[in-house]
């Protein structure tokens, strides 16, 4: 007599191994067992296999190795148009600097169709996370395709997680950065055409969703902070460094606007009051 167990059942044991393929390499070559046994298998089973699409290289030769996987990466979303809206995170590593502006791996990044095309596909995207090593991302620098795509992108409703690393911050629309849950911008230009002297805190009426924010190495956005508060208002974690008097600045102002919901803080780096420990220290044997 043949049995069948129940789809209820089945679906809980892919997602079990869904959950642990990070972290059990028997669960992600089960997971990937799973994905050839039939159709509805492949289907559930794909859903966890690339709802977090990691492009990383642990070597220094980011642009190649990125260039190579967006083109494979683009290859299958093409071929199963499934995949794309079942992604749920997406985490780049480059290398662009202008110094590299006529190298192939560099310019694909750059101007080519792959990483554009992969970008309008994540109609279901949660976190999107860009780190550049070594120097800056200027907009300019970037073709008008990715832009638009990186734009178009900010405006997904379900998009609620945003990182960002050596990159101009203009790249990322900014009026959307309202609607977002988690913030992380690690060394982060302004918009290179941003007025620092004129007052634009358009978005002042704008209700935010924002409540973790990560600044780390972020001397330039200081002027631009001052004058968008009103996206920390509701901020619950803050992470900073606190290496100079502009850093120190900028945290303080974003632990004021934030006065009323801030429910943790954390100075990861606070080498700025290295020279004042004992003075810092006499201040919390004070107060506690």
């Amino acid at each position: 007599m043949n049995a069948t167990l129940p789809a209820e059942i089945l679906d809980t044991v892919i997602d079990e191994l869904g959950s642990s393929q990070d972290s059990d390499r028997e669960s992600l070559n089960a997971l990937l067992t799973c994905a050839f046994v039939c159709r509805s298998f492949h289907h559930h089973a794909a859903g966890h296999l690339f709802a977090n699409v990691v492009i990383v290289n642990r070597n220094e030769n980011y642009n190649q190795v990125a260039m190579d996987r967006l083109d494979d990466l683009s290859q299958i979303l093409r071929k199963n148009e499934t995949i794309g809206p079942r992604i749920l995170s997406f985490s780049l590593d480059t290398s662009l600097s202008r110094h590299d502006l006529e190298t192939r791996p560099a310019n694909s990044i750059r101007y080519g169709q792959n990483l554009p095309n992969i970008l309008r596909l994540l109609c279901s995207i949660r976190r999107f996370s860009w780190t550049n090593h070594f120097s800056y991302v200027f907009c300019e620098d970037l073709g008008l395709d990715l832009i638009d795509a990186i734009r178009y992108l900010g405006e997904r409703t379900s998009l609620k997680s945003v990182s960002m690393q050596c990159i101009e911050l203009d790249a990322f629309p900014v009026p959307s950065l309202f609607k977002l849950e988690r913030l992380s911008i690690v060394h982060v230009l302004p918009p290179q055409d941003w007025d620092s002297s004129t007052p634009s805190n358009r978005q002042i009426g704008d209700s935010t969703c924002l409540r973790e924010l990560i600044l780390h190495e972020c001397l330039e956005v200081t002027p631009w902070i001052s004058n968008t508060l009103a996206l920390f208002s509701q901020l619950t974690t803050l992470e900073v460094w606190m290496h100079n008097d502009s850093e120190v600045l900028t945290a303080w102002m974003v632990m004021q606007a934030a006065s009323r919901t801030l429910e943790v803080l954390n100075v990861s780096s606070i080498s700025h009051f290295e020279c004042r420990y004992s003075i810092i220290s006499k201040l919390f044997e004070k107060n506690c």
